[in-house]
């Protein structure tokens, strides 16, 4: 199965990506990469969170990271 990772507009001042697998019936959406800085934090009332990198799954879990290699990593390693 294939996975791509591609740039989808820009969030918090920083590229947010798109997490696409192929599989079977074609390509599918599968999780959004984005970065969470202070400000976008603070709107959201999470104000104690240090700014990080999120993996949100189409399933509505999601994973925070320190850096984008570490969230591209991770979405490979999930849906390969």
């Amino acid at each position: 199965m294939a996975i791509q990772i591609k740039k989808d507009g820009i969030e918090s001042g920083k590229a947010a990506y798109r997490v696409t697998a192929t599989r079977l019936g074609g390509p599918m959406f599968v999780a959004l990469i984005r970065y969470f800085d202070k400000e976008a934090l603070a709107n959201a009332g999470n104000q104690d969170e240090a700014p990080h990198w999120a993996l949100m799954h189409w399933t509505g879990r999601i994973d925070r990271f320190d850096t984008l290699a570490e969230a591209k990593a991770e979405a490979r390693k999930t849906y390969a």
